[in-house]
């Protein structure tokens, strides 16, 4: 009940979403592998399951939940792939698109751990703004990550998440240099999840007994400077392959 009071109320918004009422859906099994790739095909970690949008009433956040077949094989990456899953989206003000939104999580070996950042690409004028946000990472079958963020700044910009496309992707890429090998799993939705109107319960009274403070695992808020960090030749296939399966 508290947990429902929380997150996901009915009330809060006809757009939330749930494991359940997820905003992106694919059953389970559909990575699909390169044909030049020999090896085992349990990469389940690339199997996109769900992902869904909900409402932190009490600490005016939102949270993004991404659901994979498997997470176990995050916790001690294979060196020779590069990994990387994603949500994008339209960035929505008024009716209006006005850029783009990505919450990313990735594992490049060089790197040597996972890391995630969440980004606004917006379009007048043309900018980066970089999300901070906590990310925590369940390792198990049928396992998730999350990433959550405050509400309110994002309203300086927009209102509305529209036209969801969750991937999951990996390059061969022994000794940091990427092959033609890769595996991927990418899924498209148009659902929209609209926050402009939600509302936060109110603040608690100055007396009241403050709350615990949560501890995550696997913070980072890397943004597009995080982004930049990385070789360009990874970081270009790994657009260059996501485009490629938009198309399809």
């Amino acid at each position: 009940m508290l947990l429902a009071a929380v997150f996901g109320a009915a009330n809060a918004s006809a757009d939330e979403g749930s494991e359940e009422k997820p905003h992106v859906a694919d059953a389970a099994g559909n990575v699909h592998y390169s044909t030049f790739y020999a090896g085992s095909r349990d990469h389940d970690y690339l199997d996109v399951i769900a992902v869904w949008l909900q409402f932190n009433k009490r600490n005016d956040t939102i949270r993004v939940t991404f659901k994979v077949a498997d997470t176990r094989l995050l916790e001690k990456p294979s060196p020779d792939w590069s990994v990387q899953c994603q949500l994008r989206s339209d960035f929505m003000q008024w009716g209006d698109r006005v850029g783009s939104a990505l919450a990313q999580l990735r594992y490049f070996p060089f790197e040597g751990r996972l890391v995630s950042n969440v980004t606004l690409q917006m379009s007048n004028p043309q900018r980066f703004v970089a999300v901070e946000h906590s990310f925590v990472i369940t390792y198990r079958a049928m396992g998730a990550f999350s990433f959550e963020f405050a509400r309110q700044p994002l309203l300086f910009l927009g209102d509305e998440f529209r036209n969801f496309d969750a991937a999951c992707i990996e390059i061969f890429s022994p000794f940091g240099m990427p092959t033609p090998i890769f595996n991927d799993n990418y899924v498209q939705s148009r659902a929209n999840y609209t926050f402009g109107d939600l509302k936060p319960l109110p603040a608690p009274n100055a007396g009241s007994e403050p709350g615990k403070a949560k501890k995550i695992r696997g913070t980072d808020a890397a943004g597009p400077e995080g982004v930049a960090a990385t070789p360009a030749v990874i970081a270009l296939a790994v657009l260059a392959l996501l485009a490629l399966r938009r198309r399809d």
